[in-house]
């Protein structure tokens, strides 16, 4: 009954421990865990804002457009098969019932959009647009942009598509290299009616990251613009400057029918006439000469092959010696030749010859230009005053959008000053005018280039030319040799002349079924020469080749400035028929709809919290209300899901009991029995309380055995005598332990570091 007493108290002494190391774990977690507030809808009111509430359907719609095909078909295809779903993030939830609109299926086309309750008429006013992206997957290849369409009698939610006339096109978009944030706005030529994309000339970088992102655009009035993300600023600029092509043409262009005359010279400099070739000028010298100063490396191995057969080469089993022949192991380079300066016979290397003048010779570079895609687009439509046409309008440098599972905020504004802002995630990331920034331009040129005009025939394009005076000097030797023989290389004083730079595979063996009377004798293949790995070289040494120092190469007379140039011809410019100023393009066309018209790799791209009105403030304290404390709630739990790293075990003298009451005993007892291998009296002194622990179990296993082998009631006395002469031997035991615990406490965590260096070895 004592035994079970003790070892019950001990598993409860255990137990305990556990439980508190659980309750400190657990309490660990939940202050890394942030709280999650409930979903509560806005009052902020606009002329558009969605956080698709349970009503959502009510003004979504998902396209049911048709593919375009050549012929007809009696199952017409769906051009938009991509699913719709407005459901809580599965990734980083931040807000507790709150819901976007998610993009379900990867690699697919996705269609849906919303009428608004009332057009929108920017004329005058700042427009701004803003939304949250969350991309909860990632996002390879695929856009996230939104657009707004333009208002007509023809709009039809079910016949969305890539075809429907917008106004903007707004948002993120990444495929590849190809990183931005659009913005892209369809501007009307006044002339021809006609719609043009302006496309923002440089774009942003989308962020591409799990928790959510916003994006912002504001138009202003004045035709500026600025791009937000996640309400900090990252481009702004101007309508009219910052995006091609250009709102407005120009005034003047190139006359067609000019030409270039036929006298026309185009070469700014030209060879002097007046040059002579210098009399020393040899035009054979070489590039090159054998340099003579070169000496043969030292560790040189002229007997040594460059390669050798291959010795780890095998004959195929199906080789067959009467049909395929002698086998020969493929060579490798030589070994020998890798330790050393190299083999085979030395030669004095070339050098550069001094005196090689050559031919002159002009070279024009170029460069190369990669284009790349990911930007929130902004496109505005805009109708051309002369032929009612609509033309698409894009910024020319559209930020990038951010490319992450998380939900990011876009915003655009639009100003009456023609101005526009945009920002993601309430931070503004573009700036700009639309009447500068756009491409193509709002307004067309002023003057054009005269089509009718055509470059003389006696135009001269060369700045240039030879100078006809020059003359080649009379040393000028055309013919020497670009290299020559280096006179004062010499050999190598460790090069092997007698060693063939490769040589037979010593390990390469003869096929099984070669056939000498029909394949012929059999040669094993050849590797490098090992024996050249460890000097200068193999094989007979020549002295290397130089650079020729009389070499000049073929004399040509130099350039001088061509008296007859002209400059680069260009037709004579002429006033642009096309040409439209547009001073506005701020003032965009109205506004009737907002949709997503997508495709995309990646799936569960999720979109919230959209604005489109023309209050900055409102749109900013939306942000305040809904994206800040989501991002902030998204951002913890994100770096709380990162893999930590593991946190090394303590010294077994370093625990506590109450931190790890397992691990402390185990590492106690291991311990203990580890040194008592050595030295059982050094384990008591270093390990007194396992020590002690052994001696009470002795004590209370001599007083269980003296109480069976007794029996009775008149065995009492003696179990008494018995279980004091064992309690006094463990207090006994115990004391002298602790007296010498003094003494080797450093010995013990000498030991324990140890076992914990093992532990983690």
């Amino acid at each position: 009954m004592k035994f079970n007493a003790v070892a019950a108290v001990s598993a409860a002494a255990l137990l305990a421990g556990n439980v508190h190391a659980e309750e400190a774990k657990d309490a660990e977690a939940s202050s890394v865990t942030p709280k999650i507030a409930a979903f509560t809808p806005t009052s902020i009111k606009a002329d558009f804002l969605e956080q698709f509430t349970d009503d959502w359907e009510t003004r979504w719609k998902p396209s049911h457009a048709k593919k375009e095909t050549d012929g007809e078909k009696e199952d017409e295809e769906w051009a938009y098969v991509g699913e719709w779903s407005v459901e809580e993030p599965s990734v980083f939830k931040g807000v507790e019932g709150d819901k976007g609109l998610v993009v379900k299926n990867p690699a697919a086309h996705h269609a849906i959009s919303a009428k608004f309750p009332k057009a929108i008429d920017n004329k005058g006013k700042t427009l701004v647009v803003q939304y949250e992206v969350k991309l909860q997957n990632g996002l390879e290849c695929g856009g996230a942009y939104l657009k707004l369409l333009r208002d007509n009698k023809a709009l039809h939610q079910e016949e969305f598509s890539n075809a429907t006339p917008y106004v903007i096109m707004f948002g993120p978009d990444k495929c590849g290299h190809t990183n931005k944030v659009h913005f892209i706005f369809q501007h009307k030529n006044p002339k021809t009616g006609e719609y043009e994309e302006k496309q923002l000339s440089s774009p942003p970088t989308a962020k591409i990251v799990k928790t959510t992102e916003l994006y912002t655009l504001i138009v202003k009035p004045d035709n500026t613009f600025i791009i937000k993300q996640n309400n900090e600023q990252v481009k702004t600029g101007s309508l009219l400057e910052d995006f091609t092509p250009a709102v407005n043409p120009a005034a003047e262009i190139d006359d067609p029918k000019d030409s270039k005359p036929e006298t026309w010279v185009d070469e700014a400099r030209i060879a002097d006439p007046e040059a002579k070739k210098p009399e020393d000028w040899d035009e054979e010298a070489p590039f090159e000469v054998l340099d003579e100063e070169a000496e043969k490396p030292e560790d040189w191995l002229e007997n040594e092959p460059l390669t050798v057969p291959d010795p780890e080469a095998q004959k195929p089993e199906d080789w067959d010696e009467e049909e395929d022949g002698d086998w020969l192991a493929p060579t490798v380079p030589n070994p020998a030749c890798a330790d050393n300066s190299g083999c085979g016979p030395w030669t004095k290397p070339m050098k550069r010859n001094p005196d090689y003048k050559g031919n002159t010779a002009y070279v024009s570079g170029y460069r190369s230009m990669a284009a790349s895609r990911n930007s929130v687009h902004f496109i505005f439509q805009h109708k051309n005053p002369k032929t009612g046409e609509y033309e698409e309008k894009a910024v020319s440098s559209p930020p990038t959008a951010k490319i992450v599972k998380t939900t990011e905020l876009y915003t655009l504004i639009v100003k009456p000053d023609n101005t526009f802002i945009i920002k993601q995630n309430n931070e503004q990331v573009k700036t700009g005018s639309l009447l500068e920034d756009f491409f193509p331009p709002v307004n067309p040129p002023a003057e054009i280039e005269d089509p009718k005009d055509r470059k003389p025939d006696t135009w001269v394009d060369e700045a240039r030319i030879a100078d006809p005076e020059a003359k080649k000097p009379e040393d000028w030797d055309e013919e020497a040799p670009f290299e020559i023989l280096d006179e004062e290389a010499e050999k190598p004083e460790d090069w092997l002349e007698n060693e063939p730079l490769t040589i037979p595979d010593p390990e390469a063996q003869k096929p099984e079924d070669w056939d000498d009377e029909e394949d012929g004798d059999w040669l094993a293949p050849t590797v490098p020469n090992p024996a050249c790995a460890d000097n200068s070289g193999c094989g007979p040494w020549t002295k290397p080749m130089k650079r020729n120092p009389d070499y000049k190469g073929q004399w040509t007379p130099p350039f001088i400035d061509n008296p007859d140039y002209k400059g680069v011809w260009a037709p004579r410019k002429i006033k642009n028929p096309d040409f439209y100023e547009d001073k506005t393009p701020a003032n965009f066309e109205p506004i009737g709809a907002i949709g997503f018209e997508i495709w995309t790799m990646q799936s569960d791209i999720l979109f919230d919290n959209i604005y489109v009105g023309h209050s900055i403030e409102d749109a900013e304290k939306l942000a305040e209300e809904t994206f800040k404390p989501k991002h902030a709630v998204e951002k913890s739990l994100e770096e709380a899901a990162k893999p930590k790293q593991e946190e090394k075990p303590a010294s077994p003298s370093d625990l506590k009991f109450t931190d790890d009451p397992v691990t402390y005993v185990k590492e106690k007892v291991d311990l203990f029995v580890t040194i008592a291998q050595k030295d059982p009296i050094e384990a008591i002194k270093f390990v007194p309380e396992v020590a002690g622990g052994f001696a009470a179990l002795f004590a209370t296993l001599l007083v269980l055995i003296a109480s069976f082998a007794a029996g009775g009631g008149s065995a009492a006395p003696a179990v008494k005598k018995a279980a004091g002469d064992a309690k006094a031997a463990a207090k006994d035991v115990k004391d002298k332990a602790t007296k010498a615990a003094a003494s080797g406490a450093e010995t013990v965590k000498q030991e324990a570091n140890k076992r914990t260096t093992r532990s983690q070895s």
